[in-house]
This record gives structure tokens, C-alpha cells and sequence, in this order.
């Protein structure tokens, strides 16, 4: 006999890690790609690029969802990730103003309902491990592991919905999505 210690894995209920080279995500209005070098490229046509979660997904509301993420570099360089997304007017966006180094957490329904801002210097085609948690009451963000937005509460309770991401003014490449 040998004591050991079994440690809890969360298991990812939705995961992607873009590795296969097959564009699995919905696309809005962005060029998307995933040319199989293990990530996904979201590319402002004009202004914004929008992808949204593949059909796989299920929709979710409370949980962690943990993106890794590289920015290019760009003027006024703005990205988004979006843990529930109705649509445009309808989501809990989490904003990243890259050159400000400012992250900003917004409940949208048809307007702005409650937003809320933190610092963190991003490095253009730098690695970045983003981890939102949603308890169904607050949203905490955290960026490679240094809490960024604490106890943010949305004005109501978010819908069960999709993900996503978007570009403006440069590249949001995506490496790993898991939700759990």
C-alpha cells in the first residue's frame, strides 16, 4: 500500500483549443480564422470583429470561464470577451483598452445597466491566461492570476447565453477557451 492524495479536477463543460486548423465558431461580421498554428484569429473587416461560440456550446450564466488570449499591438487597440451573449445589445462584456491598460466589465441590455473598471498593462503578443468567474450574483476577473475587477454585480441576473470574443484596431488571438 502507498498513501496518495487525489486532488479535484475541475472538468471544462465547453473547450477549444483551436489546434485542428477547423473553424468551429459562429462568425457575425469578423474575418475568423483558425489557420491551425493553435489559435483562433479574430481581424477587424472595418471596425469590429465579433465570433461568437460554435453550435457546440449550450449556453451558460454562472461559472469560470478562462480564456488564454494574445493582442497585436494597434492605436487605440480594443478587444472584448463576452461570457453571456444574447447579442450586441444584450451581454456581460468584459472591454480590454490594450494601449490604456484599463479593463472594463459592462452589463448591457439594450444600454449600459452597470459597468465597472481596474488596470492591468498589457504587452502586445504576450500571453494572457483571463479568468472570469460569475457566482450568479458578482464577476470577479482576474489576469494571469492578478485580480483585476472584484465583486462587479450586474444589475440583474445574467442570461444563460453564449461566448465570444472581438477585435477593434488589431488582432485578438484566442489559444484555449474552457468553461466550467
Amino acid at each position: 500500500t502507498q498513501d496518495f492524495q487525489l486532488d479535484a479536477i475541475s472538468a471544462c463543460v465547453y473547450q477549444n483549443d483551436f489546434n485542428n486548423g477547423v473553424l468551429e465558431w459562429i462568425e457575425e461580421k469578423p474575418t475568423v480564422t483558425e489557420p491551425g498554428d493553435g489559435f483562433l484569429h479574430l481581424t477587424p473587416l472595418k471596425k469590429k470583429a465579433i465570433a461568437v461560440a460554435d453550435s457546440a456550446f449550450a449556453g451558460a450564466s454562472a461559472g469560470t470561464y478562462t480564456f488564454d488570449v494574445q493582442f497585436t499591438g494597434g492605436v487605440d487597440a480594443k478587444n472584448w470577451l463576452y461570457i453571456t451573449r444574447v447579442d450586441k445589445k444584450n451581454a456581460l462584456e468584459i472591454l480590454f483598452k490594450v494601449e490604456q491598460g484599463r479593463v472594463v466589465v459592462k452589463d448591457r441590455n439594450q444600454s449600459v445597466l452597470a459597468k465597472s473598471k481596474g488596470l492591468f498593462t498589457f504587452t502586445p503578443n504576450t500571453p494572457y491566461q483571463v479568468v472570469i468567474t460569475y457566482n450568479g450574483t458578482t464577476v470577479d476577473v482576474t489576469v494571469n492570476g492578478t485580480a483585476v475587477i472584484t465583486g462587479f454585480a450586474p444589475t440583474r441576473t445574467l442570461p444563460t447565453a453564449n461566448i465570444g470574443g472581438a477585435a477593434k484596431n488589431n488582432d485578438l488571438l484566442i489559444d484555449n477557451v474552457c468553461v466550467n
